[in-house]
C-alpha cells in the first residue's frame, strides 16, 4: 500500500521559473518558492522574528509549459500543491589545503501537482498606499464559517447505532 505524500504550500516566487527541455523532449521548469513563517527570537521587541523556508519546485511536462507561460516573476504569490521527492547526488567540496572530495548527499524538491496564481501586491507599503490605508489583514476580513452545535439525545444516539 502506498503512503500518503501530498501538501500544499503557500508563498512568494523567488526565483522566476526556468524552462527546460530534457534529451528526450520532456519539458521541465525549475523555481523557488519563500514560505514564511513566525520563530521565537529573545532579542527582537516582540520576541518573534520573520523567517523565510526556500523550497525547490518542479514541474514536468505541460504543467512545466503552463507554469514558464503564467508570467510568475519574483514576487508573485502562489499557492501549490504537490508532493515531496528526494534525489541523491554526489557533492564535490575542496579543504582549506586543496584536498578535492565527494560525499554522498541527499536533495529533495517539491514535485507540482497544481498551482494558482494568488493577486496580491508584492510590495505590502504600496497595497497599503493603495487600499485607502486599511490595516486589517486578509484573512480577518473573511469571517469564518459560524459552527452550529446541536444538542443530541440519548435516545436519539442508541437508535443511529447500526448495531
Amino acid at each position: 500500500m502506498a503512503d500518503l505524500n501530498s501538501g500544499a504550500w503557500a508563498g512568494r516566487i523567488i526565483s522566476s521559473p526556468r524552462l527546460r527541455t530534457g534529451e528526450n523532449g520532456l519539458k521541465v521548469a525549475y523555481f523557488l518558492l519563500a514560505c514564511h513563517r513566525f520563530i521565537k527570537d529573545a532579542s527582537t521587541e516582540t520576541g518573534w522574528r520573520e523567517h523565510a523556508d526556500r523550497f525547490p519546485v518542479v514541474a514536468w511536462g505541460y504543467l512545466a509549459e503552463r507554469v514558464s507561460k503564467a508570467n510568475l516573476v519574483n514576487g508573485a504569490y502562489i499557492t501549490i500543491s504537490g508532493r515531496l521527492q528526494t534525489y541523491d547526488y554526489q557533492r564535490k567540496l575542496k579543504t582549506s589545503d586543496g584536498v578535492e572530495f565527494t560525499i554522498p548527499t541527499t536533495g529533495f524538491e517539491i514535485a507540482l501537482d497544481t498551482f494558482n496564481m494568488v493577486v496580491l501586491p508584492s510590495n505590502p507599503t504600496k497595497a497599503k498606499e493603495n487600499s485607502g490605508g486599511a490595516e486589517e489583514p486578509v484573512a480577518a476580513a473573511i469571517p469564518a464559517k459560524q459552527h452550529q452545535e446541536r444538542v443530541i439525545s440519548d435516545e436519539e444516539l442508541e437508535d443511529n447505532l447500526p448495531f
